[in-house]
C-alpha cells in the first residue's frame, strides 16, 4: 500500500490524503511527528514513522480511496510541522505488510 499527501498544507486548509494499492486489505495508517527507520521483519519492512497516533481504517475497497482532512491548529509558537504517515496493512492471507509513507508540511497560516 501507498500513502500520498498533499505536500504542504495550512492550518485551517483542506489536505488529502490518498490511500492506493490496499484493496481487501485491512488497514491501520501510523501518523507521527518524527520519522524513525527500523526494519521490522514481522511487518515485512522498514517502518519509517515514529508513530504517535494509529487511524484504523477497516477494510479498504477500491483501488484508490482519497480522503479530505483540515489542518489542525499547530499551537501557539508553532510555524510549522511536518505529519509522517505510513500505511500498515493486514491482507487476506494474514501477513501484515508496512507500505510506503508520505510526509506532508503543515504551516501556521500567517504563511
Amino acid at each position: 500500500a501507498t500513502v500520498v499527501l498533499s505536500r504542504v498544507a495550512r492550518e485551517g486548509q483542506s489536505a488529502q490524503l490518498t490511500l492506493q494499492n490496499a484493496s481487501g486489505h485491512y488497514v491501520a495508517l501510523l501518523v507521527g511527528f518524527a520519522p524513525q527507520f527500523t526494519y521490522l521483519e514481522k511487518f515485512s519492512g522498514v517502518m519509517v514513522v515514529s508513530p504517535a497516533l494509529v487511524l484504523t481504517l477497516g477494510t479498504v475497497s477500491g483501488a484508490s480511496v482519497t480522503f479530505s482532512l483540515t489542518v489542525p491548529q499547530l499551537g501557539a509558537g508553532v510555524e510549522s510541522l511536518i505529519a509522517y504517515v505510513q500505511p500498515l496493512t493486514l491482507d487476506p492471507q494474514g501477513h501484515k505488510v508496512l507500505g510506503v509513507p508520505s510526509a506532508m508540511l503543515m504551516l501556521d497560516s500567517s504563511f
